[in-house]
Order: structure tokens, then C-alpha cells, then sequence
């Protein structure tokens, strides 16, 4: 009995994510490879499958695989942020958030993390929030990173959780105003000032 080619890219990304490199059902063996040539293939059928890009950059990133290239993999992943997948967003933002001697990329990381905070990444919520907290390469805004520390901590990220509730206990809270669809304002309180 044979496989879909959807079918096949669910049990590859089913392996990915648990983190085994190979899956033995029905004496058919998905490894590395097969998954790249699946999501090679789901590229071939569907050339806007930004999930399909995104992983397939992965592959070439991070595993080893027949043809695999750094190049390939780098502009597969910026392809993928550019048309708007949050996860190939955060993943970029934190690939260029690496200090390079010859290239500061501080800005570039910045701009596609803030994009994949617009579509709600949690991570992506969670580094913005420290980046906000310790002022790192922008001004320090204690509102602005309980604000995303709250969302993705709404969207189950421990990390987020902690980090929010340990303001909390230090006293600090906001208050979150939408003014109207483009403008925010976020004020924050501290408990020894009330």
C-alpha cells in the first residue's frame, strides 16, 4: 500500500520534530534524505509552500544530506521570512542575531524578528521581550517587554511565563490600550508608585 506524497511529508515531519532521523513502518525507511526529496517535491507541486521552504532550508542547514549547501539553505530560509512564514522569520532573525566580525546584522535581525512578533511567534515574542528588557541594540522599554513576555506567555512558552511573572512579583504591571487599528499604547505601573 502506498504512501501520498502528503502523507509521506506528515511522517517526515513527524520524525523531524521528535528528533529521530529514521522512521521504519511497513518496511519503508523515511530518512533525511527521503524528506528532502519530499519537501523538494512538495516545492515542485505548491511553489508559494512557505512551511515546505522553510523545512527544506532547515534540512540543508542543519543536516547532512546528498546536495546539501549552506548557500541553498541561507536563501531558501530568507525566501521563506520574506514571504511571510513567522517560523522562517524567527529562525532568521536568530541566525543574524549572531555577532559576525565582518557584518552587523543587528537591524536585519531586529526587522525579522518584529515580523514574526506581528504574526505572534511565541519565541520570536520571547526574545523581542528580552531584547526590550535588557536594551540590547534598542532603548530599554520595560512596558513593551512585559507586553510580549504576556503574549507568549498566553501562547505556552515557559520561558515567557517566568520571565513575566518574575515582573510581576517585582511589582510591575501594564496596562495594555488600543487607541485605534494602527496605534497602540502600553503603560506600565509599579506597585511602590500607586
Amino acid at each position: 500500500m502506498g504512501y501520498s506524497w502528503f502523507a509521506k511529508i506528515a511522517l517526515v515531519l513527524l520524525c523531524l520534530l521528535s528528533g529521530v532521523v529514521m522512521v521504519l513502518k511497513k518496511n519503508v525507511s523515511f530518512s533525511v534524505e527521503t524528506a528532502k526529496e519530499n519537501f523538494e517535491l512538495a516545492l515542485e507541486a505548491d511553489n508559494s509552500n512557505t512551511h515546505a521552504r522553510y523545512w527544506l532550508a532547515k534540512l540543508h542547514l542543519k543536516y547532512h544530506v546528498p546536495g546539501k549547501c549552506l548557500a541553498v539553505g541561507a536563501a531558501l530560509l530568507v525566501e521563506a521570512a520574506n514571504m511571510g512564514d513567522p517560523d522562517a522569520q524567527y529562525e532568521l532573525g536568530c541566525r543574524l542575531r549572531v555577532e559576525h566580525d565582518y557584518f552587523s546584522s543587528d537591524q536585519q535581525a531586529f526587522y525579522y524578528l518584529e515580523k514574526a512578533v506581528d504574526q505572534l511567534h511565541p519565541g520570536a515574542l520571547y526574545l523581542l521581550g528580552a531584547v526590550y528588557l535588557t536594551g540590547d541594540c534598542v532603548k530599554q522599554d520595560l512596558a513593551s517587554a512585559m507586553w510580549c513576555f504576556h503574549r507568549a506567555s498566553e501562547k505556552g512558552h515557559a520561558g515567557a511565563a517566568i520571565a513575566y511573572g518574575s515582573l510581576l512579583l517585582r511589582g510591575l504591571f501594564f496596562e495594555f490600550m488600543l487607541l485605534n487599528k494602527n496605534k497602540k499604547c502600553i503603560r506600565l505601573y509599579s506597585l511602590d508608585y500607586i
